[in-house]
């Protein structure tokens, strides 16, 4: 089970590395292009899509997953199913992130259209997700990301010269566009038909827990970027954002292996006791080593890469090492626990954990800049690794062995 579960992390690993590859340096050009207030805005406008994706994604892709392994569902079917309800999400994120634009005025007219617009293609994008990491087809899943890279690598000249935001947003819709077009499962669509109100709305109660828990991972990892935003402007959350994408990109491990354990980990067997000792153990050994590089090279990746103008985030990169090394531990405990029956139980502790990120924030933010923020994601994924360990000692007290997680 471990070796074919390394497997496939490597595979999705590697897409994902070329991904994030092209995507950090798409990034890395813009922050050198363009002043801190302006990468804050980037930073900004891809929060706020993020936050209506995961809104409107409603636990979907891993009620997905569950369902096909315990039911037996015919793929068409459910991804049917699963479209008729993400339909009545995207509708709703449109309508509340609409409004929420348009009173915070955060961006131009036509700028909070083309995001708004923007959330259909992810819509799909999202879909597809799920359905080809249940089919452990997770080279394709990476490959979208660096398709969206691509595109927007090719409208950087037009979008400097001159610049102006809108055609960031412009620039993204055409990548997302192009990327669903090869992406999303088009030939399961033959089968396409809408389905009553009601029975959308049956799929969405059975995914509640896995919305809830979803909600709750986005605000714990995105509530310090609007904090920072509306506490101390687009200048800070964009200083803050450039060493904010670093731990995203070197976190690349963990989230291929959370993506490959979670549908094994959901099936009636689970994973037994010694393997997730074992996949733990090489999680340690290579979190630590990728943590303490990014540590020492920290100046050279924000004063040589981004630039000087950069030079404040120094500090709350080093500390984002340590978090880098605790996202490597947290990364099996975590999926083991959200794919067990535990998941309703478990969900009070991670909500709890989330607002004490997001009130730590709100107090310390405005008084002591961005370094605070990179603290207290440090500490609340110290509290998070208590409450993943506390879970794992309940499940694995059911038996010795393998451990029926299901």
């Amino acid at each position: 089970m471990i070796k074919s579960l390394f497997k496939h992390s490597t595979i999705y690993f590697s897409g994902l590395f070329v991904s994030k590859l092209l995507t950090t340096i798409v990034w890395i050009l813009i922050a050198r292009l363009f002043a801190p207030v302006i990468f804050g805005q980037v930073v900004l406008y891809l929060t706020f899509i993020q936050l209506a994706t995961y809104f409107a994604n409603f636990g979907l892709n891993q009620w997905y997953q569950k369902q096909i392994e315990h039911h037996q569902y015919q793929r068409g079917l459910l991804l049917n199913k699963i479209l008729n309800a993400r339909l009545i999400t995207l509708f709703l994120s449109l309508i509340i992130l609409g409004f929420f634009l348009f009173f915070t005025k955060s961006f131009s007219l036509s700028a909070s259209i083309f995001t708004l617009l923007t959330l259909i293609p992810d819509s799909f994008l999202a879909i597809g997700e799920g359905y080809y990491l249940e089919q452990k087809k997770g080279l394709r899943v990476a490959l979208k990301s660096a398709s969206m890279a691509v595109v927007i690598f090719i409208a950087l000249p037009f979008i400097k010269q001159p610049f102006l935001f809108e055609k960031i947003t412009v620039a993204n819709l055409l990548a997302e566009l192009v990327t669903v077009l090869w992406f999303y499962p088009w030939f399961e669509f033959k089968n396409f038909c809408f389905v009553s109100f009601k029975q959308s709305l049956q799929v969405l109660r059975s995914s509640i827990n896995y919305a809830l828990l979803i909600f709750t991972s986005f605000f714990y990892a995105r509530g310090d970027h609007l904090v920072i935003n509306y506490s101390l402007g687009a200048k800070a959350l964009g200083l803050y954002g450039a060493a904010y994408r670093y731990l995203e990109a070197l976190s690349l491990i963990p989230t291929a292996l959370s993506h490959n354990l979670f549908p094994i980990s959901a099936k009636k067997q689970g994973v037994s006791r010694d393997s997730l000792v074992h996949i733990v153990g090489l999680m340690v050994v290579s979190g630590l080593i990728i943590s303490i590089f990014l540590f020492f090279l920290s100046n050279f990746l924000v004063i040589k890469l981004i630039g000087p103008a950069y030079g404040e985030v120094i500090q709350p990169l080093k500390i984002f090492s340590v978090v880098l090394f605790l996202f490597f531990v947290n990364a099996p405990l975590s999926t083991v626990v959200q794919s067990s029956n535990y998941l309703k139980s478990f969900l009070p502790y991670g909500i709890i954990n989330t607002v004490l990120n997001i009130i730590l924030n709100l107090v310390l933010v405005t008084r002591y800049g961005i370094v605070s923020a990179a603290w207290v994601m440090l500490i609340t994924e110290v509290t998070g690794l208590l409450i993943n360990y506390y879970f794992i000692k309940k499940i694995y007290c059911i038996s010795i062995g393998v451990t029926p997680l299901s």
